[in-house]
Parts: structure tokens; sequence; C-alpha cells
């Protein structure tokens, strides 16, 4: 069987014969060490070096012809897969280092050199993946043993010559929401200790995101009541609805309080048929902006029970009517303030 160069793709033996190569055991080892008080010296680390691999070689074709071929062929500007065909499964990172030089025969129908390979990882890389699994548990990449304890140990034999991190596949046989792995590095953990009781965590979902007209129209409805749900002073005797850039109070009804528009959004089953959650998040933007001193707003977000009994809310409020001072508040089931943040409705919020 032909020996065989290929490299960035391409088989340099289909132009030229190879004579020899040169390839080293392995590269070489930097050492550092520290001189010791009393005698030699202590040993503080090590590194291994880039390596050269030098291909001989003969022309088939005349020497213009391979001059100009093999130039092209090895001119790649990164590292490329160097593989020889008796390392089937291996190949190198490698680069051209240097030019190579040609010695032309009297006659002029051939010439010799020397490419040399720069390696600058200092070390060949395997191109088969070696699996270890249950099947073939106990051969010579190594055993899977299952303890009494629900715990696995797993001894893996590297059959290369240097350190490799494996790639772990795992599959739970049972309801298990934990993995932890412990290796002679350092541990790993992945997953909820507490999750092994046969249930999935429930999802989280998104009930509403009126983000369109379309969005708002199919979701919500005039509400019915007369008030806020949060205080009956404040009179739902106006309409709100749908605007190019957004929601807006189209008519604001009448009062001697805040009064405006109110719609209605029921909150529908979730996946699992639930309606209503103990945790759950609400938000909206808002673009608050006083044109002129004295303007004064209210507007609220509030959640209520099947019957419309209020639940908790919130929402922005300003009734300062000298300056552009507004409060973002929340509000109890008792209807009755719990906190608020103050913020400038002046184009300027913060």
């Amino acid at each position: 069987m032909a020996f065989t160069v290929k490299y960035d793709g391409n088989f340099l033996t289909d132009h030229m014969r190879i004579i020899d190569v040169h390839r080293n055991l392995g590269a070489g080892i930097n050492s550092t060490t520290e001189e010791n008080v009393f005698s030699g010296a202590d040993f503080v680390r090590s590194r291994r070096d880039k390596s050269t691999i030098e291909v001989e070689f003969r022309t088939f074709d005349n020497i213009t012809t391979a001059r100009r071929l093999l130039a092209k062929l090895t001119s790649s500007s990164i590292p490329a897969e160097l593989i020889f065909s008796d390392e089937p499964n291996l190949y190198y990172q490698a680069i051209r280092q240097g030019e190579i030089t040609l010695t032309e025969s009297k006659s002029k129908l051939f010439a010799t050199g020397t490419i040399t390979f720069l390696i600058p990882a200092g070390e060949a890389v395997s191109i088969d993946t070696k699996v270890l699994n249950e099947s073939n548990s106990g051969n010579e990449f190594g055993t899977i043993t299952h303890n009494a304890d629900g715990s696995t140990k797993v001894i893996i034999n590297n059959k290369g010559s240097l350190e490799t991190p494996p790639v772990l596949s795992l599959t739970s046989s049972s309801e298990n929401g934990y993995y932890g792995i412990a290796t002679v590095n350092g541990v790993m953990e992945i997953g909820n200790k507490e999750e092994i009781d046969g249930f999935d965590y429930t999802q989280s979902e998104t009930l509403l995101n009126a983000k369109t007209q379309a969005d708002f129209t199919n979701s919500f409805s005039p509400s019915t009541l007369a008030y806020s749900p949060q205080s009956s002073i404040i009179l739902a005797n106006g309409t709100l609805a749908w605007r190019t850039d957004g929601l807006r109070a189209t008519t604001f009804g009448t009062g001697s309080s805040f009064h405006g528009g109110q719609q209605v959004f029921e909150v529908p089953a979730d996946s699992e048929g639930n309606v209503g959650a103990v945790n759950f998040r609400s938000d909206f933007n808002i673009f608050a902006r006083a044109d002129a001193n004295g303007q004064t707003g209210l507007m609220q977000v509030m959640f209520t029970d099947a019957d419309d009994k209020f639940l908790f809310g919130y929402g922005v409020y300003k009734i300062d009517n000298k300056a552009n001072t507004a409060k973002f508040k929340f509000w109890n089931s008792d209807k009755k303030e719990r906190s608020s943040i103050d913020f400038e409705a002046n184009n300027a919020e913060k």
C-alpha cells in the first residue's frame, strides 16, 4: 500500500514521491526549576513545546510545474490538517515553516526538497472517538459500576498519550432532576437535589402579552363596573381604546375625582388547567409626561377575584398640580397604599 501525505485536503503525494519523513518522539518538554538552597534544584513546572515534521521528497512533474504547485498546496495562512497514511486515525494541526528549498537535477526533469511543517500544539489529535457505555463496560476503555447507594462509579482508561477531557452523556433510568459528578479535579452539580418527587416542575407561561392592537382587542373587554375596584370614588364612566402607539383614553368621563375608562382581562387557565398562580409577574410600559405644570392623572393595574373583589394592584398616580412629581403606588388587599416610589413626569424619569 502506497504511503500518502495529505495536507489541507490535498494529497501532496499525487505530485511527489516521499523519500523520508522525520517525526520525532513527541514534542520537547521545557522544565522550569528553582535552585535549591542546599543542592540541586526544585522542580516548578513543565510545558510541552511546539514541534516540527520534515518531509523529504522528489518531484514527479518538471521543476517549474512542481515549484508552482507545491507552493500553492502548502500555502495555507493558518494551521491545517496534516495526515499521514501510516497514522490514519491521527492528524496534526500544521502550517508550513519557512521556504521549500529545491535541489534541481542536472537534467532539470525533477528536483528534491524538504518541507518543514510547524506543529504549534506539539501534538497529534485523534480522529476516532472511543465510547464507554453499559454494553462494553469492562473492556479496554474502562468500567461502569452501579453502587448500592444509587451512585455510579466510572473508570475511564485513556488509551492516548495526553490528558483528554471526557464527554459525558447521562440518561436517568428513573425520575430524577439532579446529577452530581465528582472527579479527582473537582465536583459538578446539575439540577436540584430535591427534584426526586416524581413530579415535573410547573413551567413558566405567558398568559398575556398585549403589544399590538389585535392583542389588546382579542384579550380585553370593557368593564361593567361603574368605579375602580380599588376605590369607589374613582369613576369608570370613560372609555379606553388602542391607538397606533398604545393604549389611550378616548373619553375621560366626568366626576369630582379621578375618572376615565376601564378594561378587563379575564385570566385564562394555564396548560395544566389551573386559573391563577401563587407566584407570577405583571409589568407594563408607560410613557408619562406632563406637558404643562398642574396636569394630573391616574393609571391602575388591578387584580380581583371572580366577584370583582379587589386583591391587590399597582399604578401611576399624579396629584401634584404645581410641579411634575408623580408616584408609582402599590395597594394591598385592604385597598390601602402599601408603598410608593416618587419620580419626575417630565420625560426624564428616574
